[in-house]
């Protein structure tokens, strides 16, 4: 797939992404940071992961049975199962009034 342009207009409006974003002018923000954000988020597309040069596909081993495997990645972590190990990742995020995010 190419040529994936990163819309970048929110009904919850800006800042989208950092906070300056919410005083760029519009017409920069169309014409000039859109654009280069997607020229960015392309370029780490083609990044390899072998040699970190920008001229292959990205390969993040989804299909590698001795990487991307439950069984492989619970026996390489402190956790014993497929939830806590997810959990763990929501164990630092907390609401604003400091709630746990994950229930």
């Amino acid at each position: 797939v190419e040529n994936i342009e990163a819309p970048h207009w929110d009904v919850d409006g800006t800042p989208n992404f950092y906070w300056f974003e919410q005083i760029v002018p519009s017409f920069l923000m169309k014409h000039l940071y859109v654009p280069v954000l997607t020229c960015f988020y392309s370029l780490l597309r083609r990044q390899s992961t072998d040699t970190g040069m920008l001229n292959a596909t990205f390969d993040d081993a989804l299909d590698d049975p001795d990487e991307n495997m439950w069984e492989v990645v619970l026996s390489r972590s402190q956790h014993k199962t497929k939830r806590d190990w997810t959990a763990a990742f929501y164990d630092i995020a907390f609401s604003w009034d400091g709630n746990s995010l994950w229930p």
